[in-house]
């Protein structure tokens, strides 16, 4: 099995969203497990601290995790 995550940037136009819904919808029908719409957080990030920094722990926390999961797939290999 294999899932690939794909983050789109759309114009602010729920015509748009729903067609690429609908596309997306049609050609990989029940494997597409979520589709979500993410929050615009831009002003929040500039004018929030407590944000800006669960967002820098988030993006540490990914990598840990990314890191993790590769050296755990190399040991396998060996």
């Amino acid at each position: 099995m294999r899932i690939i995550i794909i983050k789109v940037e759309i114009e602010d136009n729920d015509f748009i969203e729903q067609a690429l819904f609908n596309e997306l919808d049609g050609m990989l029908g029940q494997s597409m497990t979520d589709f979500t719409k993410l929050p615009d957080t831009t002003e929040l990030y500039e004018n929030d601290r407590t944000f800006r920094e669960l967002c820098i722990k988030l993006k540490a926390a990914r990598r840990y995790k990314n890191d993790y999961i590769n050296k755990k797939k190399l040991d396998n290999k060996e």
